[in-house]
């Protein structure tokens, strides 16, 4: 009698630490939607940063006409 007591206790706490342990990965990294607007997130960061971006500001129309204009104030570079 106090053997099948004592496997069906070991069992019953395995089981319990099995079900409430976090299996190597936390729960918080493992959140696919987190995963999902983080990857959105870093390429909005991206393209906002890209060079190409910044070539497309500066060489706008605007900018252009901007520049010429100062060219002829004398306020060029």
């Amino acid at each position: 009698m106090k053997k099948p007591v004592c496997l069906i206790l070991i069992c019953l706490v395995s089981a319990t630490t099995f079900a409430y342990g976090n299996h190597g990965r936390s729960p918080v990294l493992d959140n696919t939607s987190i995963r999902r607007s983080e990857r959105a997130m870093n390429s909005q960061t991206s393209s906002f940063q890209n060079h190409r971006r910044y070539s497309a500001v500066v060489n706008s129309p605007k900018a252009r006409a901007l520049r010429k204009q100062q060219a002829k104030q004398g306020k060029g570079l």
